[in-house]
């Protein structure tokens, strides 16, 4: 976590502007803001808990799933470095829909619910990009949670490895049309990606090792690297918003995807 001194402020205020409040708003709205730090596997909020602040992520990853009738939880996003969540309770003023965890040591800078709604009647711009970001993730998370509900472990797995490669790559919370990089590394451990993607660890395996096979990942020190993140980028956009998915393709099927939704 290391020194957060330098996220105070400016970095609150740059955060501000970027959401479209003006100069004088984010100056006076940044010095109500706070830092908070979690340890890896602590909840940020459960379901039900009242979420008093909007929050974006400094550093870290956060996980957040659904609980269903069984009490099982259903992973349905992930939010990394530059990610704000939990406007949908603030918004909707009601307690939180979701579980929200910490996958590994984060630091969040969050701002009252109050100060949000205060915003929202004085600042349109921020109010826009607020909707905006609202209407994104409540699309986002229905064909989040129909894939990972109904899909079966192969393409569980295959969604929830997509996952990273997408946060981890854009380091923002929705993707910007510039360029990013080929590869990244997921943070964490298998036992806890399988539980994520809600299969067992040696399920998980088998799915890594024919990815591995097909130069899709590579396994380095145990940690995962995920290939060709175009390509990635392309089979989860297209597996999403598809209205005639296969729930229960094969790693042959998922495999051929990722090779169509190559950049050739």
């Amino acid at each position: 976590m290391g020194n957060l001194s330098q996220y105070g402020g400016g970095y609150a205020y740059q955060k501000l502007r970027s959401l479209g409040c003006s100069e004088s708003t984010a100056r006076i709205y940044a010095a109500k803001t706070s830092i908070k730090s979690f340890g890896a596997g602590e909840l940020v909020w459960t379901k039900g808990q009242n979420i008093t602040h909007w929050c974006t992520i400094i550093n870290g990853l956060v996980s957040c799933s659904l609980v269903t009738p069984n009490k099982e939880d259903v992973h349905v996003a992930l939010f990394g470095e530059n990610s704000w969540f939990g406007e949908h309770s603030i918004l909707s003023q009601k307690p939180s829909f979701a579980n929200y965890s910490c996958l590994v040591p984060v630091d969040i800078l969050q701002i009252a619910s109050s100060s949000v709604h205060e915003l929202l009647e004085t600042e349109i711009a921020f109010a826009s990009k607020l909707a905006k970001i609202s209407a994104w993730r409540v699309q986002r998370t229905s064909e989040m949670l129909m894939l990972m509900r109904l899909g079966n472990p192969a393409l569980r797995s295959v969604i929830g490895i997509s996952q990273f490669a997408e946060t981890l790559a854009y380091n923002a919370d929705r993707p910007p049309t510039i360029g990013f990089g080929s590869e990244i590394t997921i943070p964490i451990n298998q036992t806890v990606l399988a539980s994520l993607c809600g299969v067992s660890r040696s399920r998980l395996s088998a799915v890594i090792h024919a990815l591995e096979k097909h130069g899709w990942l590579r396994l380095e020190y145990g940690r995962i690297e995920v290939l060709n993140l175009p390509a990635w980028h392309a089979f989860a956009s297209t597996r999403r918003n598809m209205n005639d998915t296969k729930y229960d393709p094969t790693i042959e099927d998922l495999i051929e995807s990722l090779y169509h939704s190559a950049p050739h």
